[in-house]
């Protein structure tokens, strides 16, 4: 659930005040999380592969 704080023009009653940025801030932290589990899934994937710390091979060379 990303989210952003909006234009102001709507707002929730006194108490609730808090409830936007919280929302804002788990935002955020949801945005992070879903970047880590991507680049985890990502790495797991190249070390079953066998190509992880490996570089690819030079096709060319200068002369």
């Amino acid at each position: 659930n990303y989210t952003t704080l909006g234009y102001g023009d709507i707002t929730p009653v006194e108490r609730w005040h808090l409830l936007g940025p919280m929302t804002a801030m788990n935002g955020v932290l949801l945005f992070g999380w879903s970047t880590a589990v991507i680049f985890e899934v990502l790495r797991m994937t190249l070390v079953a592969s066998g190509e992880e710390g490996t570089l690819p091979e030079k096709r060319w060379r200068l002369e």
